[in-house]
């Protein structure tokens, strides 16, 4: 005979409401994983956003020195009394992209970075406080032809390492990879803007000593190694954004140019060519570099 066992109806209840429950609470658990998921998903997604606002902010800045350090090349290699007005306006050009800087990395708060990019845009904010002093010495041409160039290369070089640590802020490697690919686009860039400041003030200059070519020609060289790793990394819409550089009228031009300058050692001519005319030939390529760059760091 089976004995029949008489729950408590409180017991019951209990049970028919733990089963009721049940799902719901799974629900909401499984709810609260997405939610955090996707919080998680989109603070990241702002995250990215701000380390590539402010790595275009620091493209701006290598761009705006370029021009200024290509100018002032021009100049010390030159005769005139005090600075063209062309530099004069370049020099508040860099000022205004250095303040951006600035203001973008207060915009994030420096407190939120990782510590290696907050000391970068503290380094930076030191050396932007001594333009006065080091164009005071260029005006004056009291001061070297290579200190002045280097004042500008060194930011630039802070202003490259600044991008490349913040490719390692970001947690998603895709977006990782497009900021190095990045990174590696400005440092061609950056050497293209040195072989501006550098051959344009031989050629004004009208000779090319050794030196001179010897870096000249590194940076073409690096020019190259540094489109290798772009060309390896780079999403295909970026490639296709690099692309027309390289047929570029102005590119043609300047091989011609390196090709002149390369030789002089033993023909001793420079056929004619001008300080202004390869810096404005360099300088159409730096902006169609300048073009693609924006187009990548947008994408």
């Amino acid at each position: 005979m089976m004995t029949r066992v008489n729950l408590p109806l409180t017991s019951l209840r209990r049970v028919m409401a733990v089963s009721l429950a049940l799902p719901a609470l799974l629900a909401l658990v499984f709810g609260s994983f997405l939610i955090v998921e996707r919080w998680t998903i989109l603070n990241d997604a702002r995250k990215v956003q701000q380390l590539m606002t402010l790595a275009q902010a620091a493209g701006a800045v290598a761009h705006a020195q370029q021009l200024e350090r290509g100018m002032t090349s021009l100049f010390l290699n030159g005769q005139e009394a005090s600075p063209p007005e062309r530099l004069v306006a370049q020099r508040a050009s860099s000022d205004a992209a250095r303040e951006a800087l600035l203001v973008q990395a207060d915009v994030i708060g420096l407190e939120r970075l990782p510590s290696q990019i907050s000391a970068l845009v503290s380094e930076l904010a030191g050396d932007f406080d001594r333009s006065t002093e080091i164009r005071g010495g260029i005006d004056a041409r009291s001061l070297p032809l290579p200190e002045a160039l280097g004042y500008f290369t060194e930011m630039n070089a802070d202003v490259l390492q600044l991008v490349n640590e913040l490719a390692e802020a970001s947690s998603d490697a895709q977006i990782s990879n497009r900021i190095v690919a990045f990174a590696a686009f400005m440092t061609a860039k950056e050497r293209a803007g040195l072989e501006r400041a550098l051959g344009s003030g031989a050629y004004r200059k009208g000779v090319f000593d050794t030196p001179i070519l010897l870096a000249m020609r590194t940076m073409v060289a690096q020019q190259d190694q540094a489109m290798l790793f772009f060309d390896a990394l780079a999403a295909p819409e970026d490639l296709a954004a690099a692309a027309p550089v390289e047929t570029l009228p102005a590119t043609a031009e300047l091989s011609k140019l390196r090709k002149i300058a390369f030789a002089s050692p033993d023909t001793h001519d420079l056929a004619g060519v001008t300080g202004e005319t390869f810096f404005a030939t360099t300088t159409a390529r730096i902006e169609a570099m300048k073009e693609a760059e924006l187009a990548i760091g947008n994408g």
